[in-house]
């Protein structure tokens, strides 16, 4: 009886109004379930859960959820649509500074970047869909020990932009990305695939990548690059499968620049694109 009006006391429920308060008061271990409707920004600041709070975002329509400095969460389910300005205000989920999360089923549309991954750590995002996104689905910057699987990226509206279904970035000011897992996701459509970038920006290297895990990923496109990553050291990069789409200009391929220590193996090419 006891455990039974403990777990009553920690499910609580947030409208459009409530929803950044009720969170901002909830209790570790609580589950927030959130009544259909249309929010905003859920701004989600300088909380710490050590035991995961929960987010049921059920059949809420969010424009965005920011994390910032905070730790144990969970989210699960929502669409998230509408987030077109400059920086954050374009993305459906940012995540900055902040550890422990989890993001398990969300849909997300018509926004500049679905996922923005901001110095974070131990994050792990499942089942997401990015639809109809004017950049990249998900980035992942300066951020260790992350998990993207079984998430789909398809129909970008890019136009003149140069799209990424998930990219990887390290900053010599701010870190280098380690860790990362990106198992059995798809990219479909006008985008490159599955990417990480080093750069030397007058003589100063952003640091490259380690043990970063790219595997049994499916790229059907029209830009080059399905799978690319460089200056790697300690990294996965197996199964992956690339397949050109029909008008394509170029071949869609795995390409892996210096890697130091790594596996590659059993990566499909697609097909050169038939001559006009």
């Amino acid at each position: 009886m006891i455990a039974a009006l403990a777990l009553l006391a920690s499910a609580l429920s947030a409208t459009p109004q409530t929803v950044n308060t009720v969170i901002a008061k909830a209790p570790s271990g609580a589950t927030i379930n959130l009544a259909p409707g249309t929010y905003g920004v859920i701004d989600i600041r300088g909380r710490n859960w050590p035991q995961p709070i929960t987010l049921n975002m059920g059949k809420a329509q969010i424009r965005s959820v920011w994390i910032r400095s905070s730790s144990g969460i969970s989210i699960v389910g929502g669409t998230y649509s509408g987030s077109v300005g400059k920086a954050m205000e374009g993305y459906g989920i940012w995540i900055r500074q902040s550890s422990h999360v989890t993001i398990t089923g969300p849909v997300l549309t018509d926004s500049v970047r679905g996922i923005v991954l901001d110095r974070a750590e131990d994050i792990a995002i499942t089942k997401a869909q990015l639809l109809r996104m004017q950049v990249d689905g998900i980035n992942v910057g300066s951020s260790r020990r992350v998990r993207i699987s079984d998430s789909i990226c398809s129909d970008f509206r890019t136009d003149d932009r140069h799209p990424d279904c998930m990219q990887l970035w390290s900053s010599s000011k701010y870190g280098v990305t380690q860790d990362v897992e990106l198992l059995n996701n798809v990219s479909e459509g006008n985008m490159q695939g599955f990417t990480g970038f080093n750069h030397v920006r007058n003589g100063v290297d952003d640091g490259g990548f380690d043990r970063i895990r790219i595997v049994g990923n499916r790229v059907f496109g029209t830009y080059p690059l399905g799978v690319s990553i460089s200056d790697c050291r300690d990294c996965t990069i197996t199964d992956n499968v690339a397949r050109t789409a029909p008008g394509a200009r170029w071949m869609v391929s795995i390409h892996i620049g210096e890697c130091t220590r790594c596996t590659i193996r059993n990566n499909v090419n697609g097909k050169r694109p038939s001559r006009r």
